[in-house]
């Protein structure tokens, strides 16, 4: 009689697991927070997100501004995020002063918190997933360096004032450019207000029409002011070193008619995977780097034909 009433103790116990949702085996739930829904660098960021919580069987809830420049959202957004009950929270702060007391708020009730691309105060995420922009700006600062002569006139391209992942790797050129007598512009900004970055990389040819190096800042202006030098038949004239996102055919055939003599190539799909897997870490218990770095690499007419370095470059 003990031996049955174990065995109906146990099928009674299989049962109600098996009839309660699986609520053992409940997915982990991760709310994400983007900086924007411009088509580019963010958008492949979130298709890496969701690739992720596919391959690990979590539950991601995703949330973004529609533009960089829409500081403010990322607050309510959050706060729309903290209602959803997450497990763990992989943001991207456009500004991080903003978001500070309501991610402070998530880390006191137990969540797991992993900063992306842009890090927060000091002791307040669980772990940092980002590129290494000093490296990159480095790079990029290099090639850029290596096509100047003194008395040059170049200009920097400035993304926008308050980005601080593109600031600190323009931060990076402007100290390479220290030790280089040239005539420097760097006062037109390619992104401070949506979808003006065209006509801004015309104002700038236009208001230095002597200039013969341009070092853009990112995606979308190093793309606009190719646009801008095939328009005023300057290919040959102005060279540029720009950031992008793997390879586009218009930075490819930038490239190939000496556009662009050096293009850093970030792979966003691999941050916003990582900052997933990061945070699925996290909540397993396990130990994890501090800073974790995605992909990037440096692509050249030398080297950017290499098959290696294409495969590298599909997302």
């Amino acid at each position: 009689m003990h031996a049955t009433n174990c065995l109906c103790l146990r099928i009674g116990a299989l049962i109600l697991a098996l009839t309660s949702g699986l609520c053992f085996g409940a997915p982990f739930k991760i709310g994400v927070l983007l900086k924007d829904k411009t088509p580019g660098f963010w958008i492949y960021a979130e298709k890496g997100v969701n690739e992720a919580a596919q391959a690990l069987g979590v539950e991601v809830v995703v949330r973004a501004p529609p533009t960089v420049m829409d500081v403010g959202a990322q607050v309510r957004l959050l706060a729309s995020l903290a209602n959803e009950n997450i497990d763990a929270l992989v943001i991207a702060p456009t500004n991080p002063d903003n978001v500070e007391k309501p991610v402070a708020a998530l880390v006191a009730k137990g969540v797991k918190v992993v900063a992306l691309d842009t890090s927060l105060k000091e002791g307040l995420a669980h772990a940092f997933v980002g590129s290494d922009q000093g490296a990159m700006g480095e790079a990029a600062a290099k090639i850029f360096v290596s096509l100047l002569r003194e008395g040059d006139e170049i200009a920097v391209f400035r993304n926008n004032s308050i980005d601080r992942t593109v600031l600190e790797r323009e931060k990076k050129v402007f100290d390479a450019l220290k030790s280089v007598k040239v005539v420097l512009h760097a006062d037109i900004y390619a992104s401070s207000e949506k979808d003006t970055e065209e006509d801004q990389a015309r104002l700038l040819l236009a208001k230095y029409p002597n200039t013969m190096a341009v070092f853009a800042s990112a995606t979308r202006g190093t793309l606009a002011i190719v646009k801008a030098i095939r328009e005023k038949g300057l290919v040959g004239k102005v060279k540029v070193v720009g950031f992008g996102l793997y390879l586009p055919a218009e930075a490819s055939a930038a490239i190939e008619d000496g556009i662009l003599a050096g293009w850093v190539a970030q792979q966003p799909k691999d941050l916003g995977y990582k900052g997933v897997e990061t945070a699925v870490a996290l909540l397993q218990g396990k130990s994890v780097p501090a800073m974790v770095h995605p992909s990037f690499l440096v692509l050249t007419k030398e080297n950017y034909r290499d098959p290696k370095i294409q495969a590298a470059l599909n997302p």
